[in-house]
């Protein structure tokens, strides 16, 4: 158990890693921004070009693994940190009661070679509590995050308001060859852009 929980610590952090060399957190001197637009707000590069973000899908795949709502609405860090937390405790819990039950289990079995009389003891609600409550924790803030997220970005970023080009319409003269050696038709062409 403490190999898997050494796998999962590195596994996080060889993803923020990842995720901080491709988003230049990293780098040492940072390169101006000059693709600003016209527009008075900023949108950041990873916001760009991405449709709007629906709070619903976003709860739900927070409901289903915490922090995937947040990678969803491309919060890639608060993600991983709630599914960290949300996977040590997970496994946090596990290792205490496999020990603890062995434990309890070597105890009674000392006592049944000796002919004692053993009482089983229920395990330590006060660490069980200890232990779920981090994950209990990551679990709901996940949930309620992932929407109020998904409609901050919509409405800070106007995700989805997509400025519409003008549709042009075009006329102009043209000679159409009517299929004999020269032979020629005039018309006008109408192109809809």
């Amino acid at each position: 158990m403490t190999r898997l929980l050494l796998l999962c610590f590195l596994l996080i952090i060889l993803t923020v890693k990842i995720h901080a060399q491709q988003s230049g957190w990293d780098t040492i001197v940072s390169q101006p921004d000059t693709s600003k637009s016209d527009s008075a707000v900023h949108v950041p590069l990873k916001y760009r070009n991405i449709h709007k973000r629906s709070p619903i899908l976003g709860c739900f795949l927070s409901l289903c693994i915490p922090g995937a709502g947040q990678v969803y609405n491309k919060q890639y860090l608060k993600g991983e940190l709630l599914f960290g937390v949300f996977t040590i405790s997970v496994a946090a819990l596990e290792i205490y009661t496999y020990n603890y039950n062995a434990n309890q289990n070597a105890k009674a079995l000392a006592a049944f070679h000796a002919n004692h009389d053993y009482t089983y003891q229920g395990t330590s609600h006060t660490v069980k509590v200890a232990l779920i409550t981090p994950l209990l924790v990551a679990y709901f803030c996940s949930a309620v995050d992932a929407p109020v997220s998904a409609s901050y970005l919509n409405r800070t970023y106007h995700l989805g308001k997509k400025k519409k080009e003008f549709t042009s319409l075009h006329i102009s003269p043209n000679l159409i060859n009517a299929g004999a050696v020269n032979k020629y038709d005039a018309g006008v062409s109408l192109v809809l852009r």
